[in-house]
């Protein structure tokens, strides 16, 4: 799945996705000087957006198999402080994981 997403959506081969890599060690002083910077900063965007994409289908992947949305329950109350009633309501923040 994720060399599918390389392939199709960002890299043309491997010595597409190499030179990405390539780019994204080489310090951008470095590629300023030999002239490639545009190259270097274009070829580190996408080996990022790659990265990104193929964490965020892991994560998706584990809630999708694992996640419960019962397990975490969040449960809070905003701070109030009105000027005509000073009235001051305490602000509380708790998560309780549920046992299964």
């Amino acid at each position: 799945m994720y060399l599918a997403l390389g392939r199709w959506l960002f890299f043309d081969d491997w010595n597409d996705f190499l030179e990405c890599v390539r780019y994204w060690l080489m310090p951008d002083l470095i590629s300023m000087f030999h002239g490639v910077f545009m190259n270097d900063f274009w070829g580190t965007t996408k080996l990022v957006i790659f990265a990104m994409l193929c964490v965020g289908i892991v994560i998706g992947k584990y809630h999708l198999i694992y996640g419960d949305s019962d397990k975490l329950k969040v449960s809070s109350s905003v701070p109030c402080r009105t000027a005509e009633s000073n009235l001051t309501v305490a602000c509380r923040l708790s998560f309780n994981r549920r046992s299964t």
